[in-house]
């Protein structure tokens, strides 16, 4: 199944390339449901070139032309991206200077690899805000990024029941991204979409099946046995019941105080273990109190984090920084996947410095405020509904980015971008509200008694 999936994807990912050059609108709307599957595309000789990344390329550069020849306004998030791209490149530098003898970071075209992980998904924003044509709606994109979203979904029930070696060595449901985090925070971060499409239909039809893949979402989720994951879905979706009504928050809080205690009825055996293990111990015990070892291992780093940006809290120790100077700060008999660390906030203020940590939280700030300032627009209720999918994305982001690398794994990420572009355009398209003129004030003349003449008398 593997291989025929590779051959199948690997075509459609060549057609969608020639479809980019052909008809960059048409290509756009291809490439969506194919980004998470990315890793199913065969690979070129030349690292750091496959062909999932020239496709991004090529949408990159097709979209920058059309900009260049229809000169329009620049997407609000350009200005924290150029100063990502820039630091970034900094960060490459100090980690240049500081591990350059290090053939694995720095040889031949490997320091365009680590560079490329950080920025590569990040062009599709504005590949999607210049190269989506007026003649096809933002519907249509959200369409075919739900397809793709039920595709990662349903991959896991056919992990199930088809298991994969991942399956069987971890006991947790990789998807198409053969990583359980991976997969449990795309689906937690992008699984509102169904519920957002439900609630634009009128068809009874269409609405169950659009709440059915929404529950298909929340079982993948369930299956990865991503703790992570579990805790982006809820907060997604108590930001999301929060705006749309008081009371649909609180059914919806009961429903997650309902879903606990049923969750040792509900959840198989060996993913409950799982939840359960958080608080029970592992190899940690003594250094990170009685936490399990996935979840120690993320303490134990930021706590060595701290003490490495302590050293050098402006520019960071570069790229790779975390890697070779943590174990001096970890504790005794560490495994060696301590020394990666687990959190993108933590590998942009310890590689970074405190500059990297601000564009960051400046980007996802400002594509925070891309879906709340189209919610609360004068726009209608479907363009509102996906500013508020995007705003509810980026709560699950932000949590996704504080316990996992999530961020720098483009895959995962691709889908923020285009729903980023896709709401920044949309916002764009909104008429100006019309400027309703005040009256302007008189000056101010002091009141003075009218003159009083004599009546003219008349002989």
């Amino acid at each position: 199944m593997t291989q025929i999936l590779h051959v199948v994807v690997s075509v459609y990912a060549v057609f969608t390339l020639v479809m980019l050059v052909v008809r960059l609108e048409w290509g756009l709307v291809l490439l969506i449901p194919m980004v998470p599957m990315a890793m199913y595309t065969y690979r070129t000789p030349i690292t750091g070139l496959n062909l999932n990344n020239l496709l991004i390329y090529t949408a990159f550069s097709m979209g920058l032309l059309r900009r260049i020849g229809r000169p329009g306004p620049w997407p609000p998030a350009t200005l924290p991206l150029v100063t990502f791209f820039g630091l970034t490149l900094l960060s490459w530098l100090v980690g240049y200077l500081n591990f350059h003898g290090h053939p694995y970071n720095f040889a031949t075209w490997r320091w365009f690899v680590n560079i490329e992980r950080w920025v590569l998904y990040t062009l599709l924003y504005f590949a999607y805000y210049f190269g989506w044509s007026d003649r096809i709606p933002e519907r249509t994109g959200f369409h075919w990024m739900f397809a793709g979203v039920l595709i990662a979904a349903a991959y896991n029930i056919y992990e199930v029941f088809f298991p994969s070696t991942y399956l069987i060595s971890s006991g947790r449901t990789g998807g198409l991204f053969s990583q359980a985090n991976a997969n449990g925070i795309f689906l937690a971060s992008y699984g509102l979409l169904p519920l957002v499409l439900a609630g634009l239909h009128r068809s009874a039809l269409r609405r169950t099946f659009y709440v059915g893949s929404f529950l298909l979402c929340i079982v993948g989720v369930v299956l990865s046995a991503s703790r992570a994951a579990l805790i982006c879905l809820g907060a997604a979706g108590l930001v999301f019941a929060w705006y749309r009504s008081r009371w649909t928050f609180l059914g919806l809080v009961f429903a997650i105080a309902l879903a606990v205690p049923l969750a040792s009825v509900i959840i198989p055996k060996g993913i409950l273990e799982r939840y359960e293990s958080t608080f029970q111990g592992s190899s940690y015990e003594g250094v990170a109190g009685k936490l399990e070892g996935s979840a120690a291992n993320r303490l134990v780093q930021n706590v060595a984090g701290a003490k490495l940006f302590v050293e050098s809290p402006i520019i960071g120790h570069g790229l790779g920084g975390f890697y070779y100077r943590s174990p001096k700060y970890l504790p005794p008999g560490s495994p060696d996947i301590t020394r990666a660390a687990h959190s993108t906030f933590l590998v942009f203020t310890v590689e970074g410095g405190i500059l990297a940590l601000a564009s960051l939280l400046w980007l996802l700030g400002t594509l925070a405020m891309s879906g709340k300032r189209l919610y609360d627009s004068g726009a209608g209720e479907e363009e509102r509904m996906y500013g508020l999918f995007l705003l509810a994305s980026m709560v699950a982001k932000v949590i996704a980015n504080a316990l996992n690398t999530e961020f720098i794994t483009g895959d995962v990420s691709s889908f923020l971008w285009m729903t980023a572009a896709l709401v920044s355009r949309a916002y764009a398209k909104i008429p100006m509200r019309s400027v309703v003129r005040q009256p302007v004030p008189t000056p101010w003349r002091p009141r003075t008694r009218p003159e009083v003449r004599p009546p003219v008398m008349h002989g």
